[in-house]
This record gives structure tokens, C-alpha cells and sequence, in this order.
């Protein structure tokens, strides 16, 4: 039995509808907000992981592997909002060999109230912090943040121990 094939008139029409249906899955289910949260960098404290791996090439420095918990405020005893997991890679990025950038890839473990995922952040920061603003790409994220992209600043707040601004502005 040959199957009817839809009339080559009807394929725009399917076309637009298929769209619009995606259009408003994506809506529905990137209900994320912007978000700002805070990160507290205490090395010792048992609550915030910090690995550090070092190589014979003068060009990178340490790979950090990171889990730090993440605050709804400065105060690192304020609501917790989850976790920024990830790899720090200092290297040279100057002529005279100080180490000053480093290549970030993290993860956002993040929940609050209704609003539960992960958020990919990715980019170079000035380890110094003098370079501010510093930002990262947004590239993608996971429940809440589904379809997520846009970009985050990182401000420093204070130290020690050291505390960071994360405001992430979803697109």
C-alpha cells in the first residue's frame, strides 16, 4: 500500500507550524531568571574542594579543580543555592611569564524554590581581578536554565576569605 505524500503547497505551512510549536516549547520551559549568587574561597575549609595540579611547562601554571558552595548573599552562612563546579587553567598569557589569566570552565549546581539546574559558564578571566568587569559566556544550561544563554560578570566583594559576585544575565 503506497502512503500519500503531503502536496508540496502544504509543506510551508507545516514548516511554520513546527516552528512555532519549538518556539513555544522553548518558551515554556526556559522559565529561568536572571540570577546572582556568591561564592566564598576559604582553602582548608571542608566544605569547599580545591585541587591543584601543577606541570612542567612555564606557559601553564596550576589546573584547579573546583567545588565551592554558592550563597544567596555575601554572607557565607546565607541561603545555600548549590554549587559552582569546574576547571581553572592559569597560563602565560604575557610576555614577561606571570601568570595572570586563566581559562574558566564551571557548572552552576543550582536550586531555588521552583527553579532547579545547571548553568555552563565559560571564558578567560584576570586571575588578579584587576582587568574588571569580568565576564563569561553562558552556553547552555540544563531544568530551569533548559536553552540558556547569555553571559555572567564576576565582581570581587572582599577578602579573605575571598568572596565573588556572580551575576548571570540570561538572553
Amino acid at each position: 500500500m503506497a502512503s500519500a505524500a503531503a502536496p508540496a503547497s502544504a509543506l510551508p505551512r507545516m514548516l511554520l507550524s513546527a516552528a512555532a510549536c519549538m518556539l513555544i516549547i522553548a518558551a515554556s520551559c526556559n522559565s529561568a531568571k536572571d540570577v546572582v549568587f556568591y561564592i566564598h574561597i576559604t582553602p582548608g575549609v571542608t566544605n569547599t574542594a580545591i585541587l591543584n595540579a601543577t606541570s612542567g611547562n612555564p606557559r601553564f601554571q596550576p589546573l584547579t579543580a573546583f567545588d565551592i558552595p554558592v550563597t544567596a548573599e555575601p554572607d557565607a552562612t546565607s541561603e545555600s543555592l548549590g554549587f559552582l563546579r569546574g576547571l581553572g587553567i592559569v597560563f602565560n598569557g604575557t610576555v614577561d611569564s606571570k601568570p595572570t589569566l586563566e581559562h574558566l570552565l564551571s557548572t552552576l549546581f543550582y536550586e531555588e524554590g521552583d527553579c532547579s539546574g545547571t548553568l555552563a559558564l565559560h571564558g578567560l578571566i584576570d586571575s588578579s581581578f584587576s582587568g574588571l568587569p569580568v565576564e563569561l559566556a553562558v552556553v547552555g544550561g540544563t531544568g530551569c536554565f533548559r536553552f540558556a544563554n547569555g553571559y555572567a560578570t564576576i565582581a570581587f566583594i572582599s577578602a579573605p576569605p575571598v568572596v565573588l559576585q556572580y551575576s548571570v544575565f540570561l538572553s
